[in-house]
């Protein structure tokens, strides 16, 4: 059996891995080693070609998107040119109003409409379950700051999406100049800030912090139970000290949603 191939195309990077297929030692699909490329420059289509065609055949290649369909387009062409594949083209994941996910349970939407919650979303959700029990709090903390709960049932509850870090700051300054002053954050580990550079460069991070914290609450108080939370995206590894709750994070949640896409839809 042939690995099937991965690819998770963001805001910023493309991320992609191997699926790997069952073996008597893992018995289970698996997800393989994880490389990245920045998607900007003339440089990138060369680079990922490169990357690709050392890759060896593939049963398929899946791919989920975030980013202008022109992109889109011109990765299909790299990967077409570039990747072994016994089923040509790109299987595209979708938002569902139910997935399968790990040890027979399944996920449901939300959302009355499921096309409405992004995909990358949806597949942060079938990946956190793969990896932890219900119920989870589901944290990506990129671009935006998108948290979504699912309770004990595996039924997804619904979420929350707030401006990244890096937004709320330069939204701020862009309403209000006279605040970019000279200075930075004196590091994360403080709370109160002693001047108004440092103020303005931490209070996103409590912002995103007290936000997943109060989630996490609320979702206990509905299950009964604490709840696991799973952080994601480039600002996850900062964030988790932060809070006064455990978390872990999970850099490449949509990455093994996607492989539950690959394997079991």
């Amino acid at each position: 059996m042939k690995p099937r191939l991965l690819l998770d195309l963001g805001n910023t990077r493309l991320k992609w891995a191997l699926a790997l297929p069952p073996t008597a030692e893992c018995p289970d699909w698996r997800l393989g080693d994880v490389a990245a490329l920045a998607h900007a420059g003339p440089d990138f289509l060369p680079a990922l070609a490169q990357k690709l065609r050392v890759l060896p055949e593939v049963q398929s290649v899946h791919l989920v998107a975030v980013t202008a369909e022109s992109s889109v387009e011109a990765i299909t062409r790299c990967i077409a040119a570039s990747v072994r594949t016994e089923r040509p083209g790109l299987l595209r994941a979708r938002t569902q109003a139910e997935a399968a996910v790990s040890q027979g349970r399944r996920l449901r939407c939300a959302y009355p409409q499921p096309e409405h919650l992004g995909t990358d979303r949806w597949l942060s959700l079938r990946g956190a379950l793969a990896i932890v029990s219900p119920p989870a709090l589901v944290v990506g903390a990129g671009t935006a700051l998108t948290v979504d709960a699912i309770d004990g049932d595996s039924r997804h509850l619904g979420g929350l999406i707030l401006c990244g870090i890096a937004t709320m700051h330069e939204a701020l300054l862009a309403r209000a100049p006279h605040l970019r002053m000279p200075g930075g954050s004196p590091g994360l580990d403080a709370f109160w800030a002693d001047d108004t550079a440092p103020a303005v460069a931490m209070a996103p991070w409590q912002a995103a912090a007290g936000l997943i914290e109060r989630a996490r609450r609320r979702l206990e108080l509905q299950c009964g139970k604490p709840p696991a939370v799973l952080l994601a995206g480039g600002d996850a590894a900062d964030i988790a000290p932060l809070l006064e709750c455990p978390a872990r994070v999970e850099p490449f949640l949509v990455l093994h949603g996607l492989l539950q896409a690959a394997v079991r839809d």
